[in-house]
């Protein structure tokens, strides 16, 4: 599970989350938490405002949490890939914003990629772990 920062502890009072685990950062910026703000959201409001005020929550969780790679690998870009790149230019700026806020003394801003590639993106990495898997050097065999 090595590198799944979508698990990493983002609000200590947050929810519980499909791994099992508390308040991990998939629970706060992910499409299935865009789908639970707007449920939350349409107890209060009537119409179209709902969603807006929905998503445009995700935006702030999904840089707080960039703020673990950034703070964990010092990345020198992020490339972004999935349903929310289609209004980069609507979320893009609140994400980088939240991963500015607390950039480590010292450290330069990684630059936010919006990548459209479609579902492309999701089936080269399930490709890729299906090769690795099937192809890669076992550990027992010497080089």
């Amino acid at each position: 599970m090595a590198g799944e920062f979508g698990h990493g502890p983002l609000d200590p009072q947050g929810p519980q989350c499909s791994c099992g685990g508390r308040v991990c950062w998939e629970v706060f910026g992910s499409n299935r938490a865009a789908l639970g703000y707007y449920f939350e959201c349409s107890r209060e409001l009537q119409g179209n405002p709902r969603g807006a005020k929905a998503l445009d929550k995700m935006p702030h969780y999904l840089g707080r949490g960039m703020r673990m790679i950034v703070a964990g690998v010092d990345p020198e870009q992020i490339l972004v890939i999935g349903d929310l790149t289609r209004t980069w230019n609507r979320f893009g700026p609140v994400i980088q914003a939240e991963v500015q806020a607390q950039v480590l003394s010292g450290a330069a801003t990684p630059r936010l990629v919006a990548v459209h590639e479609g579902g492309m993106a999701r089936l080269r990495g399930t490709v890729a772990l299906v090769l690795r898997r099937h192809f890669a050097r076992s550990p027992e065999v010497p080089a």
